[in-house]
């Protein structure tokens, strides 16, 4: 049941989930990170593994949290370290492309709320952030390697 109500938590449980899912998420930057610095792979792979990786993260946060408020707290987090990582130059293997994109701040942000929309309905939140990690990881690597029409977003890099 994802909106429980507080009473019924045992935080405990709740906050060791967080931590463990929190510590799952640095993990797959970190490898990400090393995997970019010693392997000197393309931006684009090291940013889709932390993207494909935290979406299959975030696929057991209604089986493992109760509260939308710890998932909240979780998610504020990740864009708040997205946001000042980038801002600092930090977390290259996922910032380190040329392209303009906020895509990584709001991710998080996009996680809660399928989290808080889809309520006690866990198959629509696991199917749609199975689309957003799977399809779009999987549409921007075919794309860059097999892409020919250019879609822009924003203003185009010059």
């Amino acid at each position: 049941m994802i909106l429980a109500q507080a009473s019924a938590i045992d935080w405990t449980v709740e906050i060791r989930n967080a931590l463990l899912i929190t510590a799952g998420y640095l993990s797959l930057m970190l490898i990400a990170e090393l995997w970019h610095r010693r392997g000197s792979p393309p931006v684009e792979w090291t940013r889709k593994l932390v993207h494909l990786g935290g979406g299959t993260i975030c696929l057991f946060l209604p089986m493992l949290l109760k509260s939308h408020w710890t998932v909240l707290a979780l998610a504020a987090g990740m864009c708040a370290l997205f946001v000042i990582s980038k801002r600092r130059g930090w977390l290259t293997s996922i910032h380190g492309i040329e392209r303009p994109s906020h895509g990584t701040e709001y991710y998080p942000l996009v996680v809660y709320l399928l989290f808080l929309l889809a309520g006690n309905q866990v198959w629509q939140y696991v199917i749609c952030v199975l689309v957003l990690a799977v399809s779009d990881s999987a549409a921007a690597l075919i794309g860059t390697r097999f892409g020919r029409l250019r879609f822009t977003v924003g203003n185009p890099i010059q």
